[in-house]
């Protein structure tokens, strides 16, 4: 093979191995149709010096995605068995190119035939059917994993949380950031971050505050993203004067703004909307 497992495969030596690999393949397909089934795969290892391994590094390095899963078809199914990395690999570009059912597809195909998957590939698909605003479907398919025995992770979660939050269900998305704190996975900082940002989008930074207090009473330090959706929410309710406060006790505990959160600030002050007169009081409750 023209690369080492652990390299990355440019499209040009990914072209040159694929090539390799259909020499292996038509050389099994010429031996005696007798040959049983171990010889043919010794015939086509000894053509190709292909393994598992290999074959995922051949396939991340593959620019189409049609090439990828036909490179699956015609070698994975005959000659190994994938892993939990080469499927990975194949699921997570059907789903970055919008092929997400195909992906759906294929999971199934895995779990018909035995071969081992993961939380990761249910992980990739919900988050390709929430991104897609497909809610329902996400929903289903998550509690499909749960039923199979796969229990969801923090980054299940907040994909989930993410579409709730952007589809405006408040409710359901505080439902489930409960939901995994009773299954006992732990927040993370993004999963709160994510509703302190849509809140503060619409309008309910007093809500939003109320999520920094559960955080930080849970000993997650809020981040830089964190406080800028803080900040932003108080500049679109014309309050620049808690935006800077927030910004102050940011800097104050370690937290360093970024070009975002002063860019935030910038916009909002020179707004119109923005006042100056309000009293100087700290941005969320001290208790």
């Amino acid at each position: 093979m023209a690369t080492e497992t652990t390299g990355v495969v440019t499209g040009a030596v990914a072209e040159k191995a694929l090539l390799l690999l259909k020499v292996g393949i038509w050389m099994c397909s010429i031996v005696p149709p007798r040959t049983d089934m171990s010889e043919r795969k010794s015939l086509f290892l000894a053509s190709s010096e292909v393994d598992c391994t290999k074959l995922t590094t051949l396939m991340r390095g593959l620019c189409k995605i049609d090439q990828v899963v036909g490179l699956f078809n015609a070698i994975g199914a005959k000659w190994f068995q994938p892993n939990t990395i080469t499927c990975g690999t194949i699921i997570n570009g059907l789903c970055k190119t919008g092929n997400t059912r195909a992906a759906i597809e294929l999971v199934k195909k895995m779990e018909e035939r035995n071969w081992e998957t993961n939380v990761i590939a249910y992980n990739m698909i919900i988050d390709s059917l929430c991104k897609d605003r497909l809610v329902a479907e996400a929903f289903d398919f998550f509690s499909e994993m749960i039923h199979k025995g796969f229990l969801p992770n923090a980054y299940t979660y907040n994909s989930l949380i993410l579409v709730l939050c952007n589809s405006n269900q408040w409710k359901e998305a505080t439902r489930l950031l409960n939901e995994m704190v009773n299954r006992k996975i732990e927040p993370n900082v993004r999963s709160f971050t994510i509703m302190v940002d849509a809140l503060c989008k619409v309008g309910k930074v007093a809500e939003a505050v109320e999520i920094v207090e559960v955080m930080i009473r849970r000993y997650k330090e809020p981040n830089t993203v964190t406080y800028s959706a803080l900040i932003n929410g108080y500049c679109l309710q014309s309050k620049f004067h808690k935006a800077k406060k927030v910004l102050d006790l940011m800097v104050g505990w370690g937290c360093t703004p970024n070009i975002h959160s002063y860019n935030i600030l910038i916009n909002g002050k020179t707004s119109n909307r923005i006042t100056t007169s309000e009293p100087d009081a700290s941005p969320w409750p001290t208790s």
